[in-house]
Protein backbone atom coordinates (compact mmCIF):
# COMPACT_ATOMS: atom_id res chain seq x y z
CA UNK A 1 0.00 0.00 0.00
CA UNK A 2 1.06 3.36 -0.90
CA UNK A 3 2.51 5.55 2.32
CA UNK A 4 0.01 8.37 1.88
CA UNK A 5 -2.66 5.65 1.52
CA UNK A 6 -1.70 4.18 4.64
CA UNK A 7 -1.44 7.55 6.49
CA UNK A 8 -4.97 8.30 5.29
CA UNK A 9 -6.67 5.15 6.05
CA UNK A 10 -4.76 5.53 10.17
CA UNK A 11 -6.24 8.69 9.95
CA UNK A 12 -10.14 7.69 9.51
CA UNK A 13 -9.51 4.23 11.84
CA UNK A 14 -7.96 6.91 14.55
CA UNK A 15 -10.29 9.50 14.15
CA UNK A 16 -13.20 6.40 14.08
CA UNK A 17 -11.79 4.99 17.39
CA UNK A 18 -12.29 8.66 18.82
CA UNK A 19 -15.93 9.27 18.07
CA UNK A 20 -16.44 6.01 19.27
CA UNK A 21 -14.83 6.63 22.28
CA UNK A 22 -16.88 9.71 22.59
CA UNK A 23 -20.02 8.78 21.90
CA UNK A 24 -19.71 5.97 24.81
CA UNK A 25 -18.45 8.33 27.14
CA UNK A 26 -21.86 10.31 26.80
CA UNK A 27 -23.83 7.13 26.81
CA UNK A 28 -25.13 8.04 23.69
CA UNK A 29 -26.91 5.55 21.15
CA UNK A 30 -26.03 6.00 17.07
CA UNK A 31 -29.39 6.93 16.95
CA UNK A 32 -29.29 9.58 19.98
CA UNK A 33 -26.58 11.35 18.13
CA UNK A 34 -28.29 11.56 14.79
CA UNK A 35 -31.58 13.18 16.78
CA UNK A 36 -28.77 15.81 18.96
CA UNK A 37 -27.08 16.61 15.66
CA UNK A 38 -30.16 18.07 13.98
CA UNK A 39 -30.11 21.14 16.47
CA UNK A 40 -26.66 22.05 15.05
CA UNK A 41 -27.20 22.68 10.92
CA UNK A 42 -26.03 19.41 9.53
CA UNK A 43 -27.29 16.45 10.69
CA UNK A 44 -25.40 12.90 11.44
CA UNK A 45 -27.20 10.06 10.24
CA UNK A 46 -26.85 6.85 12.24
CA UNK A 47 -25.50 4.61 9.35
CA UNK A 48 -22.85 7.32 9.10
CA UNK A 49 -21.93 7.69 11.97
CA UNK A 50 -21.46 3.82 12.02
CA UNK A 51 -19.42 4.09 9.25
CA UNK A 52 -17.50 6.79 10.45
CA UNK A 53 -16.77 5.22 13.66
CA UNK A 54 -15.55 1.59 12.05
CA UNK A 55 -12.95 3.76 10.01
CA UNK A 56 -14.43 3.46 6.81
CA UNK A 57 -15.07 7.13 5.90
CA UNK A 58 -13.95 10.70 6.72
CA UNK A 59 -17.00 13.00 7.83
CA UNK A 60 -17.23 16.04 6.27
CA UNK A 61 -15.69 19.17 8.17
CA UNK A 62 -19.99 20.23 8.65
CA UNK A 63 -20.68 16.55 9.85
CA UNK A 64 -17.47 17.07 12.38
CA UNK A 65 -18.48 20.60 14.06
CA UNK A 66 -22.51 19.40 14.57
CA UNK A 67 -20.33 16.24 16.67
CA UNK A 68 -18.33 19.11 18.30
CA UNK A 69 -21.27 20.45 19.52
CA UNK A 70 -22.82 17.00 20.17
CA UNK A 71 -19.74 15.92 22.29
CA UNK A 72 -19.05 19.30 23.37
CA UNK A 73 -15.62 19.56 22.44
CA UNK A 74 -13.72 21.56 20.35
CA UNK A 75 -13.88 20.67 16.49
CA UNK A 76 -9.82 21.10 16.61
CA UNK A 77 -9.85 17.92 18.21
CA UNK A 78 -11.12 16.04 14.99
CA UNK A 79 -8.63 17.43 13.01
CA UNK A 80 -5.32 16.92 15.75
CA UNK A 81 -7.08 13.16 15.82
CA UNK A 82 -6.40 12.76 11.76
CA UNK A 83 -3.52 14.62 11.76
CA UNK A 84 -1.95 12.13 14.81
CA UNK A 85 -3.59 8.92 13.55
CA UNK A 86 -1.67 9.34 10.11
CA UNK A 87 1.54 9.98 12.09
CA UNK A 88 1.54 6.23 13.24
CA UNK A 89 2.72 5.46 9.60
CA UNK A 90 5.81 6.28 11.06
CA UNK A 91 5.64 3.39 14.31
CA UNK A 92 8.24 1.05 14.07
CA UNK A 93 7.85 -2.55 13.93
CA UNK A 94 9.80 -3.69 17.04
CA UNK A 95 8.19 -4.96 20.17
CA UNK A 96 10.56 -3.26 22.50
CA UNK A 97 9.88 -0.74 24.36
CA UNK A 98 13.29 0.13 24.51
CA UNK A 99 14.19 0.87 20.72
CA UNK A 100 11.25 2.92 20.34
CA UNK A 101 12.24 5.28 22.70
CA UNK A 102 15.77 5.09 21.32
CA UNK A 103 14.46 5.77 17.92
CA UNK A 104 12.24 8.49 19.18
CA UNK A 105 14.48 10.17 20.89
CA UNK A 106 17.08 9.72 17.59
CA UNK A 107 13.79 11.62 15.43
CA UNK A 108 13.57 14.04 18.17
CA UNK A 109 17.18 15.59 17.77
CA UNK A 110 16.89 15.43 13.97
CA UNK A 111 13.45 17.88 14.50
CA UNK A 112 11.46 15.12 13.39
CA UNK A 113 8.74 15.03 15.94
CA UNK A 114 6.38 13.32 14.15
CA UNK A 115 8.32 9.83 13.94
CA UNK A 116 9.24 11.03 17.76
CA UNK A 117 5.49 10.91 18.36
CA UNK A 118 4.74 7.56 16.36
CA UNK A 119 7.98 5.88 18.27
CA UNK A 120 6.77 7.19 21.86
CA UNK A 121 3.66 6.09 21.37
CA UNK A 122 4.10 2.44 20.33
CA UNK A 123 6.47 2.29 23.24
CA UNK A 124 3.69 3.07 25.52
CA UNK A 125 0.98 0.77 24.38
CA UNK A 126 3.66 -1.68 24.41
CA UNK A 127 4.32 -1.07 28.03
CA UNK A 128 1.24 -0.98 28.85
CA UNK A 129 0.15 -4.28 27.09
CA UNK A 130 2.69 -6.01 29.07
CA UNK A 131 0.89 -5.55 32.56
CA UNK A 132 4.08 -5.07 34.16
CA UNK A 133 4.13 -3.47 37.17
CA UNK A 134 8.02 -3.22 38.51
CA UNK A 135 9.84 -0.17 39.39
CA UNK A 136 11.84 0.17 36.26
CA UNK A 137 9.17 -0.43 33.97
CA UNK A 138 6.62 2.08 34.97
CA UNK A 139 9.32 4.83 35.31
CA UNK A 140 10.74 3.58 31.56
CA UNK A 141 6.43 4.51 30.83
CA UNK A 142 6.80 7.56 32.44
CA UNK A 143 9.93 8.85 30.78
CA UNK A 144 8.11 8.00 27.33
CA UNK A 145 5.23 9.80 28.38
CA UNK A 146 7.08 13.06 29.03
CA UNK A 147 9.09 12.46 25.41
CA UNK A 148 5.57 12.10 24.31
CA UNK A 149 3.91 15.41 25.38
CA UNK A 150 7.71 16.82 23.94
CA UNK A 151 6.76 15.41 21.15
CA UNK A 152 3.58 16.22 20.74
CA UNK A 153 4.75 20.09 22.25
CA UNK A 154 6.58 20.98 19.29
CA UNK A 155 3.80 19.41 16.61
CA UNK A 156 1.45 22.29 18.22
CA UNK A 157 -0.82 19.75 19.93
CA UNK A 158 -0.59 21.62 22.88
CA UNK A 159 -3.44 20.70 24.80
CA UNK A 160 -3.12 16.76 24.21
CA UNK A 161 0.50 17.66 25.55
CA UNK A 162 -0.79 19.25 28.69
CA UNK A 163 -3.16 15.65 29.49
CA UNK A 164 -0.04 13.54 28.73
CA UNK A 165 2.09 15.52 31.45
CA UNK A 166 -1.07 15.35 34.16
CA UNK A 167 -1.24 11.45 34.18
CA UNK A 168 3.01 11.72 34.71
CA UNK A 169 2.92 14.33 37.57
CA UNK A 170 -0.52 12.58 39.51
CA UNK A 171 2.06 9.45 39.75
CA UNK A 172 3.77 9.56 42.79
CA UNK A 173 6.46 7.18 42.76
CA UNK A 174 7.81 9.38 39.56
CA UNK A 175 12.13 9.51 39.90
CA UNK A 176 12.94 13.37 40.59
CA UNK A 177 14.41 13.35 36.94
CA UNK A 178 11.16 12.60 35.43
CA UNK A 179 9.13 15.20 37.67
CA UNK A 180 12.05 17.58 36.64
CA UNK A 181 11.37 16.78 32.55
CA UNK A 182 7.44 16.50 33.29
CA UNK A 183 7.14 19.79 34.84
CA UNK A 184 9.78 21.76 32.25
CA UNK A 185 7.34 20.22 29.28
CA UNK A 186 4.43 21.78 31.37
CA UNK A 187 6.36 25.13 31.76
CA UNK A 188 7.00 24.84 28.22
CA UNK A 189 3.24 24.47 27.46
CA UNK A 190 2.31 27.42 29.55
CA UNK A 191 4.78 29.65 27.95
CA UNK A 192 3.60 28.97 24.78
CA UNK A 193 -0.16 29.14 25.89
CA UNK A 194 0.99 33.12 26.88
CA UNK A 195 0.24 31.87 30.41
CA UNK A 196 3.99 33.58 31.62
CA UNK A 197 3.57 33.71 35.20
CA UNK A 198 2.55 30.44 35.51
CA UNK A 199 5.55 29.56 33.01
CA UNK A 200 7.94 31.12 35.15
CA UNK A 201 6.83 29.33 38.82
CA UNK A 202 6.60 26.05 36.95
CA UNK A 203 10.19 26.14 35.40
CA UNK A 204 11.62 27.55 38.80
CA UNK A 205 9.41 23.95 39.99
CA UNK A 206 11.25 21.95 37.26
CA UNK A 207 14.98 23.89 38.38
CA UNK A 208 14.75 23.07 41.94
CA UNK A 209 14.18 19.17 40.93
CA UNK A 210 16.41 19.00 38.94
CA UNK A 211 19.41 20.35 40.86
CA UNK A 212 18.08 17.50 43.20
CA UNK A 213 18.67 14.64 40.82
CA UNK A 214 21.98 16.42 39.65
CA UNK A 215 20.80 16.33 36.29
CA UNK A 216 23.11 19.30 34.90
CA UNK A 217 21.00 18.65 31.21
CA UNK A 218 17.59 18.88 32.59
CA UNK A 219 19.05 21.98 34.97
CA UNK A 220 19.82 23.87 31.94
CA UNK A 221 16.98 23.04 29.95
CA UNK A 222 14.71 23.91 32.72
CA UNK A 223 16.89 27.51 32.95
CA UNK A 224 15.88 27.81 29.57
CA UNK A 225 12.10 27.90 30.18
CA UNK A 226 12.61 30.30 33.45
CA UNK A 227 14.44 32.72 30.80
CA UNK A 228 11.95 32.35 28.48
CA UNK A 229 9.33 33.58 30.62
CA UNK A 230 11.35 36.51 31.95
CA UNK A 231 12.01 37.44 28.61
CA UNK A 232 8.80 37.84 27.68
CA UNK A 233 7.74 39.22 30.59
CA UNK A 234 9.85 41.98 30.15
CA UNK A 235 13.01 40.76 32.35
CA UNK A 236 15.46 40.65 29.30
CA UNK A 237 18.60 41.48 31.04
CA UNK A 238 17.65 39.00 33.89
CA UNK A 239 16.52 36.59 30.96
CA UNK A 240 19.97 37.02 29.19
CA UNK A 241 22.28 35.93 32.44
CA UNK A 242 20.10 33.03 33.19
CA UNK A 243 20.67 31.81 29.47
CA UNK A 244 24.59 32.41 30.19
CA UNK A 245 24.49 30.32 33.18
CA UNK A 246 22.72 27.41 31.32
CA UNK A 247 25.43 27.65 28.31
CA UNK A 248 27.95 26.99 30.83
CA UNK A 249 26.36 24.16 31.76
CA UNK A 250 25.97 22.73 28.69
CA UNK A 251 28.54 24.07 26.20
CA UNK A 252 30.68 20.85 26.30
CA UNK A 253 27.47 18.74 25.77
CA UNK A 254 27.35 16.00 23.38
CA UNK A 255 22.99 17.27 23.04
CA UNK A 256 23.79 20.35 20.83
CA UNK A 257 20.41 21.06 20.94
CA UNK A 258 20.33 23.21 24.25
CA UNK A 259 23.36 24.71 22.87
CA UNK A 260 22.10 25.89 19.76
CA UNK A 261 18.57 27.21 21.29
CA UNK A 262 20.89 28.82 24.23
CA UNK A 263 22.82 30.97 21.38
CA UNK A 264 19.31 31.83 19.43
CA UNK A 265 17.60 32.99 22.23
CA UNK A 266 21.02 35.20 24.22
CA UNK A 267 20.31 36.31 20.60
CA UNK A 268 17.03 37.81 20.56
CA UNK A 269 18.14 39.27 23.89
CA UNK A 270 21.01 40.96 22.50
CA UNK A 271 18.59 41.75 19.82
CA UNK A 272 15.70 43.25 22.11
CA UNK A 273 18.51 45.58 23.57
CA UNK A 274 19.53 46.57 20.32
CA UNK A 275 23.21 44.97 20.42
CA UNK A 276 22.77 43.73 17.04
CA UNK A 277 26.15 42.90 16.45
CA UNK A 278 26.17 40.42 19.18
CA UNK A 279 22.88 39.24 18.48
CA UNK A 280 23.90 38.01 14.79
CA UNK A 281 27.18 36.75 16.15
CA UNK A 282 24.67 34.74 18.71
CA UNK A 283 22.49 33.61 15.60
CA UNK A 284 25.75 32.51 13.80
CA UNK A 285 27.01 30.41 16.13
CA UNK A 286 23.80 28.38 16.58
CA UNK A 287 23.49 28.15 12.93
CA UNK A 288 26.76 26.44 12.73
CA UNK A 289 25.80 24.30 14.91
CA UNK A 290 22.60 23.53 13.69
CA UNK A 291 24.34 23.15 10.00
CA UNK A 292 26.57 19.97 11.82
CA UNK A 293 23.43 18.55 13.44
CA UNK A 294 21.80 18.02 10.63
CA UNK A 295 18.20 19.50 11.80
CA UNK A 296 16.10 21.56 9.67
CA UNK A 297 14.20 22.43 12.24
CA UNK A 298 16.73 24.15 14.19
CA UNK A 299 18.45 25.73 10.73
CA UNK A 300 14.77 27.49 9.85
CA UNK A 301 14.77 28.89 13.14
CA UNK A 302 18.01 30.40 13.33
CA UNK A 303 17.53 32.08 9.95
CA UNK A 304 14.15 33.45 10.80
CA UNK A 305 15.75 35.19 14.43
CA UNK A 306 18.74 36.29 11.94
CA UNK A 307 16.25 37.55 9.11
CA UNK A 308 14.07 39.00 11.78
CA UNK A 309 17.26 40.86 13.34
CA UNK A 310 18.11 42.25 10.43
CA UNK A 311 14.36 43.80 9.90
CA UNK A 312 15.12 45.52 13.07
CA UNK A 313 18.05 47.45 11.44
CA UNK A 314 16.26 48.26 8.29
CA UNK A 315 18.59 45.76 6.03
CA UNK A 316 15.22 45.00 4.45
CA UNK A 317 17.16 43.04 1.33
CA UNK A 318 19.25 40.92 3.56
CA UNK A 319 16.70 40.27 5.63
CA UNK A 320 14.30 38.82 3.09
CA UNK A 321 16.93 36.32 1.65
CA UNK A 322 17.38 35.06 4.58
CA UNK A 323 13.76 35.13 5.87
CA UNK A 324 12.67 32.83 2.59
CA UNK A 325 14.90 30.50 3.13
CA UNK A 326 13.62 30.03 6.12
CA UNK A 327 10.48 30.04 4.95
CA UNK A 328 11.16 27.28 2.14
CA UNK A 329 12.48 24.91 4.92
CA UNK A 330 9.57 25.33 7.18
CA UNK A 331 7.22 24.69 3.95
CA UNK A 332 9.21 21.74 2.60
CA UNK A 333 9.31 20.30 6.60
CA UNK A 334 5.60 21.61 7.81
CA UNK A 335 6.85 23.69 10.54
CA UNK A 336 4.34 25.83 11.01
CA UNK A 337 5.74 28.08 13.76
CA UNK A 338 8.80 28.57 11.51
CA UNK A 339 6.62 29.28 8.23
CA UNK A 340 4.70 32.06 9.97
CA UNK A 341 6.86 34.17 11.76
CA UNK A 342 9.31 33.97 8.97
CA UNK A 343 6.36 35.10 6.65
CA UNK A 344 4.93 37.33 8.66
CA UNK A 345 8.59 39.27 8.69
CA UNK A 346 8.78 39.08 4.79
CA UNK A 347 5.21 40.34 4.76
CA UNK A 348 6.06 43.25 6.73
CA UNK A 349 8.59 43.92 4.46
CA UNK A 350 6.51 43.87 1.43
CA UNK A 351 4.11 45.94 3.23
CA UNK A 352 6.90 48.35 3.56
CA UNK A 353 8.27 48.13 0.26
CA UNK A 354 4.72 48.60 -1.25
CA UNK A 355 5.50 45.52 -3.39
CA UNK A 356 1.35 44.93 -3.55
CA UNK A 357 0.78 41.56 -4.63
CA UNK A 358 3.52 40.02 -2.49
CA UNK A 359 1.95 41.88 0.05
CA UNK A 360 -1.44 39.94 -0.68
CA UNK A 361 0.31 36.62 -1.68
CA UNK A 362 1.93 36.44 1.61
CA UNK A 363 -1.43 37.93 3.74
CA UNK A 364 -3.17 35.08 2.42
CA UNK A 365 -0.64 32.84 3.26
CA UNK A 366 -0.43 34.54 7.16
CA UNK A 367 -4.80 33.46 7.53
CA UNK A 368 -4.03 29.99 6.53
CA UNK A 369 -1.47 29.34 8.89
CA UNK A 370 -2.12 31.47 11.74
CA UNK A 371 -5.23 28.54 12.02
CA UNK A 372 -2.15 25.92 12.52
CA UNK A 373 -0.61 28.23 15.04
CA UNK A 374 -1.15 27.52 19.14
CA UNK A 375 1.70 29.36 19.92
CA UNK A 376 1.32 33.29 21.26
CA UNK A 377 3.76 35.52 20.13
CA UNK A 378 4.29 38.86 19.40
CA UNK A 379 3.86 37.83 15.79
CA UNK A 380 0.56 36.13 16.60
CA UNK A 381 -1.22 39.29 18.46
CA UNK A 382 -0.01 41.58 16.39
CA UNK A 383 -1.57 39.81 13.47
CA UNK A 384 -4.66 38.94 15.09
CA UNK A 385 -5.01 42.22 16.08
CA UNK A 386 -4.08 43.68 12.43
CA UNK A 387 -7.09 41.19 11.02
CA UNK A 388 -9.56 42.58 13.44
CA UNK A 389 -8.82 45.80 12.62
CA UNK A 390 -8.84 44.60 8.17
CA UNK A 391 -12.52 43.24 9.54
CA UNK A 392 -13.51 45.50 10.98
CA UNK A 393 -12.62 48.62 8.03
CA UNK A 394 -14.31 46.20 6.13
CA UNK A 395 -17.77 46.56 7.45
CA UNK A 396 -17.56 49.75 7.58
CA UNK A 397 -16.67 49.90 3.87
CA UNK A 398 -19.63 47.57 3.08
CA UNK A 399 -17.72 44.37 2.64
CA UNK A 400 -14.42 45.26 0.31
CA UNK A 401 -12.20 42.46 -0.02
CA UNK A 402 -10.07 41.71 3.01
CA UNK A 403 -7.39 40.21 1.22
CA UNK A 404 -6.73 42.92 -1.56
CA UNK A 405 -6.70 46.71 0.22
CA UNK A 406 -6.01 45.99 3.29
CA UNK A 407 -2.76 43.89 2.54
CA UNK A 408 -1.30 46.54 0.40
CA UNK A 409 -1.00 49.15 2.64
CA UNK A 410 -1.76 49.25 6.25
CA UNK A 411 -2.90 52.55 8.08
CA UNK A 412 -1.45 51.74 10.95
CA UNK A 413 1.46 49.14 11.18
CA UNK A 414 1.68 46.47 12.89
CA UNK A 415 4.23 46.41 15.93
CA UNK A 416 7.72 45.43 15.50
CA UNK A 417 7.85 41.85 16.83
CA UNK A 418 10.51 39.39 18.96
CA UNK A 419 10.13 36.34 20.55
CA UNK A 420 12.71 33.87 21.84
CA UNK A 421 10.31 31.06 21.55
Amino acid sequence: MPQQARKTGLGKRYLGRYLKELRETSGLTLRQVESLSRSFGEPVAFDYLSRAESGRILPSAHKLISLSHVYEVPAQSFLDTIELGQFEAFAPATRRPEECQELGLAAARRGDYAKAYACFLRGIRLLEESRKEEPAQREQLLRMRSALAIALTQLGKLRLAEQQIGLVLQERSASDHVSSRALNALAVIDYELDRLSLSEGVAWASLQVARRAGDKGQIARSLISLANARFDLGRVRAAATVYRRALRLVEHCENTNDIITLHYNLGNCYDKLEQFREAEESYQRGLELAERGLNPRFKARGLMDLGRCQFHQGRHDEARSILMQSRAIGMTHDYRSETFHSSYYLWRIALEQRVGSEAVELFRALKRLRMRVDQRSEEVVSFDAYLTEVRSRKRRQGGHDADDPEARSSPSSPPPARDPE
